[in-house]
This record gives C-alpha cells, structure tokens and sequence, in this order.
C-alpha cells in the first residue's frame, strides 16, 4: 500500500525542510509551502492526505486557512495537524473550531511523527525504512 501523501505549510524554512527531508526519508510523497495562501492552493493541486500546518503564519495564518480547506467543494479532505510552539486547551480548542484533527507542539520528535501517522492511517502510515 502507498504511503500517505504529506504536505507541510510553514513559513519558517528550517521548519519546512526538515520536516520534509524527514518524510522523505520515510518514504512518503512529500510538498511544501511556506504560507497558508500556498497552502490552500496546494491541497487542491496536490491532493495530500495529511497536511501539517504552522499556525502562525503571515498571509494567511493556518486557522484561516484550516478553514477555508474544510469549505472546499472538493470531497477529499486531507487530515490537518496543526503545529505550534505554544500549548494549552485555549490552542487546542481554536484548532478544533479551525477544523484541524490534531494539534502537535513544537518540535516534534521523530517517533511522534511516527506515531501519530500509523494512528491516522493504520496500516499504512508507518515509516517503509523501518
């Protein structure tokens, strides 16, 4: 079975890239984009299954854009992660209102990563290198 398609939407560069050579490392198909506006157009074109995104971003931060994927007409609604450095139930709770599926605080260790993708996807969501 394939592994699910990543996309990760963060304005910090280091962020993004390593997140992305970690998930190709893994095996996984992986985009990014460095702002919720690219975000958005990227679920569209590259039809992701999982999106972990930056909160706070310029542009158009990821509850917006959280959002505006959740109204899309399009009927394949990739899982969204939301990533921040900050926690608590007000975050937690934003995101939820958002429509994020999960909210992961900053930095995310490997293993967690792993984790919390075999949840998503079971089956298939763990690392092909293993």
């Amino acid at each position: 079975m394939a592994l699910p398609r990543v996309l990760i939407v963060d304005d910090s560069i280091a962020s993004r890239e390593s997140l992305a050579v970690f998930f190709e490392l893994e095996g996984y198909e992986v985009r990014t984009a460095q702002d919720g506006v690219e975000g958005v157009e990227a679920v569209a074109g590259f039809k992701p299954d999982v999106v972990f995104m930056d909160i706070h971003m310029p542009e158009l931060d990821g509850h917006a854009a959280a959002e505006q994927i959740r109204a899309s007409p399009d009927g394949d609604i990739p899982k969204l992660i939301a990533l921040t450095g900050f926690s608590g139930e007000e975050v937690g709770n934003r995101a939820e209102q958002s429509g994020f599926d999960l909210v992961m605080c900053k930095p995310v260790s490997p293993d967690k990563l792993r984790e919390t993708l075999a949840g998503l996807f079971p089956g298939n969501g763990g690392s092909s290198l293993s």
